[in-house]
């Protein structure tokens, strides 16, 4: 596999089509700890390479994108980002419950930074993968009222 780094790089939508492709099907091969650096917000792996690694996870499939969960909770700090949506699709496959624990500790996060835009995300995630059932409805109120939803 080529270097990790010119691959991520290859993923930004300024590339050609060829060389976007050429690094989604060699950074596909990644497993285990590896596939952190695609869900992790960095320079290397900035926004306009979030659409095209959001469909390297969603090729490496669960449970071997596993280690990405907690840094894509991230992602919902804005549901407008590129690759959300193909984020959701990618925790519809995954069991609620692991997924309530991500959610969870991202919301704590989300409040104890006062980021009212994630929690509105979270919300989102919570609605889109059908998990409203599984929070308390006054919990669910409050976040509500924090991201200014009513």
């Amino acid at each position: 596999m080529k270097n990790i780094n010119t691959l991520l790089q290859g993923l930004n939508w300024h590339n050609s089509e060829e060389v976007q492709k050429k690094s989604i099907n060699e950074l596909s091969k990644l497993s285990g700890k590896e596939v952190i650096i695609l869900a992790e917000q960095t320079e290397l792996n900035h926004k306009a390479c979030w659409f095209n690694s959001a469909i390297v996870l969603q090729n490496i499939g669960y449970p071997n994108n596993k280690e990405s969960i907690p840094y894509l909770m991230q992602w919902f700090q804005d549901i407008n980002w590129p690759g959300v949506s193909t984020v959701v699709e990618i925790f519809k496959s995954i069991d609620r419950e692991e997924l309530k624990l991500h959610i969870d500790n991202a919301i704590t996060q989300g409040l104890n930074e006062q980021d009212d835009f994630w929690i509105f995300g979270l919300l989102f995630l919570i609605d889109k993968l059908h998990m409203t059932h599984m929070y308390d409805k006054k919990h669910i109120h409050k976040l509500e009222q924090f991201a200014g939803i009513e």
